[in-house]
């Protein structure tokens, strides 16, 4: 009987990894409208690294113990090829890593920062409502001032409006009641005066009634000599 021929590894291996990128062209022009987050595509090409970090693990195991068992330069190499694969992608799956490390330390600080954010703006928001509050209460307040202040205003200038009429009533009761002595004194003075002319009217009728009545009674003549007085004449 004839054997059937085997393919090679190699073209295999080919032939598998067009089937995979035919079937991921498909589904990248899927899902073409669909927005995915970076951070899980990341994952997926972790997954995928990890998959492939396993198989290439694989691969070392087989290809170290044909080396071993056979020990040609063929499987050395083979061997040695898979190392460096499974290296490669051991440094590809720890830098996958230390961006996923960083993504979400980026999400991490970017959460923060939009936490802080809304704080900020809470506090804004908090800050003007009591500064309306404060505002109200102002107007309140001046209102309530103003009416203690005009109560108390009116209250002392009713004070002091009271003492200064109490000074002009004082001052003008003063002046009233020297006017009214200065017109007393006055009209004593008519008083008197007027009396004073009555009186001398009345001797004076008294006078003329007396004369009237009397009888007139010849004097006799004196003498000259006798009569005259004062200084003697003078001698000649």
């Amino acid at each position: 009987m004839l054997r059937e021929k085997r393919a090679p590894r190699g073209r295999k291996a080919a032939a598998t990894t067009a089937k995979k990128v035919v079937k991921t062209r498909g589904r990248t022009k899927g899902s073409a409208n669909k927005v995915s987050h970076p951070m899980s595509v990341l994952h997926k090409e972790l997954q995928a690294l990890k998959a492939a970090l396993q198989s290439a693990k694989k691969k070392v195991r087989t290809a170290k113990k044909e080396a071993t068992q056979f020990g040609t330069k063929t499987a050395h190499k083979l061997a040695e090829a898979a190392a460096n694969e499974k290296a490669k992608l051991e440094s590809k799956a720890a830098e996958l890593n230390q961006k996923i490390k960083a993504m979400r330390i980026g999400e991490r600080v970017h959460a923060l920062y939009e936490q802080v954010k809304k704080a900020e703006a809470e506090v804004e928001a908090k800050v003007k409502q009591f500064q309306h509050q404060l505002t109200d209460k102002t107007m309140d307040d001046f209102e309530r001032a103003l009416a203690s202040f005009k109560k108390k205003w009116h209250k002392r200038r009713a004070q002091v409006n009271a003492k200064r009429t109490g000074a002009k009533r004082k001052k003008l009761v003063a002046k009233a009641k020297a006017a009214a002595t200065k017109v007393e004194r006055h009209v004593k003075r008519l008083e008197r005066k007027a009396t004073g002319r009555v009186v001398v009217a009345k001797k004076k009728i008294g006078a003329a009634v007396r004369v009237a009545k009397a009888p007139v009674a010849k004097k006799p003549a004196a003498k000259k000599a006798a009569g005259r007085r004062g200084r003697p004449p003078k001698a000649q």
